[in-house]
């Protein structure tokens, strides 16, 4: 299996739809690709639809559901959610002895758009000699329209958007949140265009140690992102942009159309021909289009 391709993403909530235009797509764009989706919980007519849709789709569901939902209810009614995310933080930084133990029950006090990350790495480490590359991806709306080996250079490949930071009201508030308290480090990331977390392509050992820095920024700021939806946005920035890493970082835009975002595109980079898929203006074909739904 050296040389395939390993898709992880996340459908994780019980309302979640099966990602079928996902599946779809990647099955007409001849993927050779082990695609894992990452669920609340198995189930064995809705895994047959999805190898249906795309054959080499498998589930995993290494969280106890019902255990996440009962401690987050606990947490979140008694104010205990900042203590408790304290002691988590504290025995991680200072016990060495306890600290996998922590990552490996992090996820309880997570929103799945961060606690997925220590699911998908946990997953990885088992089998990441298998992979000649791993795509971190969102599912609910993405579609396939080509290879994404095809432009693969190596190194760690993520998406800008097409506006800076400081022009996405979002994206400032999820970064307040969290680093408030460093006002210097806010003001060297207003200007820069925004890295979209939803699609990460890399090789197994880049990945790797991508999600090691993710993980890690996870629990330093544990008490500020607890249960917390899509400030994953934020840490992922913060941390791309920063210098503390040695990740081969590559970043490609909406003009080369190895990823691109259509959130904040009026399109114009665009062919205005869609008929057959979404091309550059010099009529390439896009590989990975992702918030597609933006434009219906």
């Amino acid at each position: 299996m050296p040389g395939r391709l390993l898709i992880l993403t996340a459908a994780f909530h019980p309302a979640f739809p099966i990602p079928t235009p996902f599946l779809k797509s990647a099955r007409q764009a001849g993927l050779q690709a082990d695609i894992v989706l990452l669920c609340h919980r198995r189930d064995e007519k809705v895994e047959q639809e999805l190898q249906r849709l795309y054959p080499n789709t498998y589930v995993i569901a290494p969280l106890r559901y019902d255990l996440l939902r009962v401690v987050r209810r606990i947490l979140v009614s008694t104010g205990l959610v900042k203590p408790m995310a304290r002691i988590t933080r504290a025995i991680w930084k200072n016990s060495g002895i306890l600290r996998k133990r922590i990552e490996a029950t992090a996820p309880y006090l997570l929103a799945i758009t961060l606690g997925r990350f220590f699911l998908t790495r946990s997953f990885l480490r088992k089998g990441a000699n298998k992979y000649s590359a791993v795509l971190l991806i969102d599912s609910r709306d993405v579609i396939f329209q080509r290879n994404p080996l095809e432009d693969f250079g190596g190194g760690l490949l993520a998406g800008l958007e097409n506006t800076a930071i400081e022009d996405q009201p979002q994206n400032c508030k999820w970064l307040e949140q969290i680093y408030s308290e460093s006002p210097v480090t806010l003001s060297e990331l207003w200007p820069k265009k925004v890295i979209c977390s939803g699609v990460t392509l890399g090789g197994a050992t880049q990945i790797l140690a991508y999600l090691d820095l993710m993980c890690a920024e996870f629990i330093e700021q544990l008490p500020q992102v607890a249960y917390t939806e899509y400030l994953d946005q934020a840490v992922h920035n913060k941390l791309l942009y920063g210098e503390c890493h040695d990740l081969d970082l590559r970043l490609t835009d909406n003009f080369q159309g190895s990823i691109v975002n259509l959130a904040t595109s009026d399109l114009s980079e665009f062919d205005a021909d869609w008929t057959g898929g979404l091309r550059l203006k010099n009529g390439r074909m896009v590989s990975i289009v992702h918030q597609y739904d933006r434009h219906p």
